[in-house]
């Protein structure tokens, strides 16, 4: 009968290791941090030319800022000094009134509220003078960008939610893949126990040993030894040995 050696079981596969556990929680963790600080800085890009601007007094004095055209320009004043009897005169670089438009809509930057607005028609330098029964700040500044703001909160938001999710996700499958490994092949599955040197190969078919037990073909130090063989009986003519 012809024999074929006995390949031992393959090892268990490698245990998935925790770097998908890990990336998992640094993504859920780094991610909103980074969405948190686009917001932040993106709302205050979209006021910084409010709080850098140069701040006047509305005791009559001219004051030349430099303007860019089509850049939307407000007269910004503290409290609203506006709706106190202030009033704001504003001349283009050739010598023309500008029309002031009246904010329909509060909007503030700190304790400065946005009184009145104009678009420059032409870059240069244009001529501010606000007058009042109070002397009261003032800032000459651009409006805020509600388009900056608007893109870093929506950047910002989708950023929080798309690593947060991505994590998420990432822990969860690392997590149910290392479970299904641990119950299909237990904490630290043994190794399979090769043949011993020497041993004859296992037939086909036939079960491997099980730990503690000799492979096939070895002897057996447990085993009985076998019976001696029964004397011959004598040779005629011979004498009979004794009894």
């Amino acid at each position: 009968m012809s024999t074929q050696a006995f390949a031992p079981p393959a090892a268990a596969p490698k245990k998935p290791s925790l770097a998908g556990v890990i990336i998992g929680i640094v993504l859920m963790v780094v991610g909103p941090v980074v969405g948190i600080v686009l917001i932040i800085t993106s709302a205050f890009g979209s006021v910084s030319g409010v709080t850098s601007a140069p701040t006047y007094q509305s005791d009559g004095t001219p004051h030349q800022v430099r303007l860019t055209a089509g850049q939307g320009t407000g007269i910004w004043m503290v409290d609203a000094a506006w709706n106190n009897g202030v009033d704001c005169q504003v001349t283009d670089p050739s010598g023309n009134d500008v029309v002031l438009v009246q904010s329909a809509i509060s909007q503030n930057v700190g304790n400065y509220t946005l009184t009145g607005f104009f678009t420059p028609l032409s870059s240069g330098q244009y001529t501010v003078a606000c007058t009042g029964a109070s002397v009261d700040p003032y800032r000459v500044a651009p409006l805020v960008a509600v388009r900056t703001l608007a893109g870093g909160l929506i950047i910002g938001i989708l950023t929080i939610i798309v690593t947060f999710l991505a994590g998420l996700i990432l822990l969860i499958v690392t997590a149910v893949r290392r479970g299904n490994w641990t119950s299909k092949y237990g904490p630290k599955p043994p190794s399979p126990i090769p043949p011993a040197y020497g041993a004859q190969p296992m037939p086909y078919g036939q079960p491997y040993p099980a730990p503690g037990q000799p492979p096939y073909g070895a002897p057996n130090p447990v085993a009985p030894p076998y019976p001696q063989a029964y004397p011959q009986p004598p040779q005629p003519g011979s004498a009979p040995g004794p009894a």
